[in-house]
């Protein structure tokens, strides 16, 4: 460990034999073999360092204290009474004179016997049974006025109250709050149309779909998605290509692989308002429309950069906007 421990020159201490610590203290020499002591004679006893003290003489027994006679003879008790001895005190009030003895209650006198009753009169006859009351008949309720009938619904319009209850029994219809998946609801547990007390009628909305054939791709790989036409606003004119040499049936993919910038997200729109929200936006240099189970479509504007590739989604399509001139 680097300390020595021998006990030797250098060592720190000498837990260890000597010559036993090779690794931390190096080679050592043992000493040579001790001499036998010379012999000598006998040393006298070493005078005292200090001389012993004299003798002290015989102490002298103390003499009694003396002390001066007492100036006043001791008291001895009793001591003799001060004041003659007084007589008793009378009392305050003379004693309460006995309470005479009472004499015993006599008994009451006894009370005279009561007169028998009168006897009781003659009877009269039973008086008849009143004739029955004739049945009264029920009170006649107020005329009451019909509510309004609801004005009826245009041909196609949903509305009812037909949501089930959740797992947990709630029941959504009439709660305040919009469930049925449309404009302006909260949540899309129910049907559409199914929860008119809180959302108002409804009309069935078929998104439109993108044209795309059963497969995604061909057999030669390329995607059979129609390009959509030349956008022209302000002046300026914006054609759209597809981003992966001409595939563009799928979701947008940068170089890297990895998913591009959102700008704006909008649910429930058609491809061709998404086209427009890109060409509207400066922002904007491509497009990503893709639609759930044919109910429900998101459209998606791309920020710079701009994808270079597809990932094959039977539902999507992705456009890149790119400007052909400018007046």
């Amino acid at each position: 460990d680097g300390v020595c421990y021998d006990g030797g020159p250098g060592s720190e201490s000498s837990f260890c034999p000597f010559g036993t610590d090779c690794a931390d203290c190096g080679a050592r020499y043992a000493p040579p073999p001790s001499l036998p002591p010379p012999s000598s004679p006998p040393l006298s006893p070493p005078p005292p360092l200090f001389p012993s003290p004299p003798s002290c003489p015989p102490r002298i027994p103390p003499r009694p204290p003396s002390f001066p006679p007492p100036r006043f003879p001791p008291r001895t008790p009793p001591w003799p009474p001060s004041f003659p001895p007084q007589p008793p005190r009378p009392p305050l009030l003379p004693p309460y004179p006995p309470r005479p003895a009472q004499p015993p209650p006599s008994p009451p006198p006894p009370s005279p016997p009561s007169p028998p009753p009168p006897p009781c009169p003659p009877s009269s006859p039973p008086s008849p049974p009143p004739p029955p009351c004739p049945p009264s008949l029920p009170p006649t309720p107020p005329p009451t006025t019909p509510p309004p009938s609801p004005p009826p619904l245009s041909p196609g319009t949903l509305c009812s109250n037909t949501c089930p209850l959740t797992r947990r029994g709630y029941n959504p219809i009439n709660d305040g709050v919009c469930y049925d998946g449309g404009p302006g609801a909260e949540g899309d547990y129910c049907a559409m149309g199914t929860d008119c007390a809180d959302c108002g009628p409804r009309r069935p909305y078929q998104p439109r779909l993108v044209s795309l054939p059963p497969p995604p791709f061909s057999a030669g790989g390329r995607a059979n998605v129609t390009t959509p036409k030349p956008s022209t606003t302000r002046g300026r004119t914006f054609t759209w290509i597809a981003p992966s040499a001409g595939r563009s049936a799928g979701l947008c993919v940068l170089a890297s692989g990895g998913r591009p910038r959102i700008v704006r997200e909008q649910w429930l729109a058609s491809e061709d308002d998404c086209r427009a929200g890109c060409v509207a936006a400066d922002a904007c240099v491509a497009y990503e429309y893709l639609v759930l189970a044919r109910r429900y479509s998101v459209c998606k504007l791309i920020s710079a950069p701009a994808p270079v590739k597809i990932a094959p989604v039977m539902s999507a399509v992705c456009f890149v906007k790119v400007a052909s001139n400018k007046r």
